[in-house]
């Protein structure tokens, strides 16, 4: 084992207290970072839910956009909004067609198609 002089030592001591503010500074950046990655996550995935169910229309990107920058000022609570998403129902409205499309005679596409 190598001994260690007490300038040396010294020297590392004083030098701890620099290298450990370093060190905390980059663990909070990077604990920021990871925040914002996390938001933007469930925001994409909230924008998108809201979609599905037909809550809201447009692009998802944009929609994702709008919610993020709300939630960040604090006007919106993700929590929320994510529950909300979730108690309402799928869209039926977007599966569901319009069975009235009937010609002049009084008889769809595919009737004519068959009778003809």
């Amino acid at each position: 084992m190598e001994k260690v002089s007490a300038e040396k030592k010294a020297a590392i001591i004083a030098e701890a207290p620099v290298v450990i503010r370093k060190l905390a500074a980059e663990r909070d950046e990077l604990r920021e970072k990871l925040a914002k990655i996390e938001t933007r996550t469930r925001v994409e995935k909230l924008a998108h839910d809201m979609l599905e169910k037909g809550i809201e229309t447009g692009d998802a990107r944009v929609l994702a956009d709008r919610l993020e920058k709300q939630a960040s000022s604090g006007e919106l609570d993700l929590t929320r909004l994510a529950d909300a998403v979730q108690l309402v129902g799928p869209n039926m409205g977007k599966e569901a067609q319009v069975a009235d499309s009937h010609s002049s005679n009084g008889m769809s596409a595919f009737e004519q198609a068959i009778l003809s």
